[in-house]
């Protein structure tokens, strides 16, 4: 398997509501990463299959995954 950054990419449009997409931006922000990465990465850990508690230990850059279960819950 190639790593996200080699691999081939598509580009897809989502619509989302505006209560969302604020949480999203802000998780983003707060995390120093892109609002794609983190919807990259909340898509494959939905995709994985792994029980949610596993998810909180999968590792982010820059406390990305605290900031954004910080910010969803805000």
């Amino acid at each position: 398997m190639l790593p996200m950054a080699m691999a081939r990419t598509i580009r897809t449009t989502v619509s989302v509501p505006a209560e969302l997409y604020a949480a999203l931006t802000k998780a983003a922000e707060a995390s120093h990463v892109s609002a794609a990465w983190v919807i990259r990465d909340a898509l494959r850990l939905y995709l994985s299959g792994e029980p949610k508690a596993a998810r909180a230990s999968v590792a982010a850059p820059h406390g990305a995954e605290r900031n954004v279960k910080q910010a969803m819950t805000r």
